[in-house]
């Protein structure tokens, strides 16, 4: 698996969640993205390193959603 291909898929999961507005468990992002398992996986670590997204374990799962910060 390639770094490029890395990225390009990171920018599709963020733009998934990006439009979505609402928290995503990896099933579902998987079925908005088809992506297969691997490749899913590789682009949430992408995006979780970068503080790009936010991770949040609810249960036995985790859910997946885009990082906003807000100035005030």
């Amino acid at each position: 698996m390639k770094a490029e291909n890395i990225g390009k898929n990171a920018g599709i999961v963020w733009r998934a969640l990006d439009e979505h507005q609402n928290e995503m468990d990896f099933d579902t992002l998987a079925q908005r993205t088809q992506l297969s398992t691997m490749d899913l996986a590789a682009a949430i670590g992408w995006l979780s390193r970068e503080g790009k997204i936010v991770v949040k374990e609810v249960g036995d799962t985790y859910n997946f959603s885009v990082f906003c910060e807000y100035y005030y």
